[in-house]
């Protein structure tokens, strides 16, 4: 998986902005991605920094350092809702 897949499982996980060391820390632990380099926090921060540059990113800055997805739809938002009710009744 690459680091922004990673961001995105991350941060949807989440549910709220989280500092680029706090998403790469978090991706690192739960095996989403195998860093190549030294500084996979670096790595992490400047992926999403670029990305946002992009009209079409998933991503929005928050504040210094800090990232979140962009807002969904009305409609994606009840999707996800839903998806969040169905995973904890399983898990429950």
């Amino acid at each position: 998986m690459n680091f922004l897949d990673a961001a995105y499982q991350v941060l949807k996980e989440a549910g709220e902005p989280l500092h680029y060391t706090a998403i790469a820390q978090q991706a690192l632990d739960a095996g989403l991605i195998t860093p190549k380099g030294a500084t996979p926090h670096a790595t992490m921060g400047s992926r999403l920094y670029v990305d946002t540059k992009k009209e079409d990113s998933l991503f929005q800055r928050t504040g210094k350092g800090f990232f979140a997805l962009v807002p969904k739809t009305r409609a994606q938002q009840i999707t996800s809702q839903i998806d969040q009710l169905n995973n904890h009744v399983i898990n429950d």
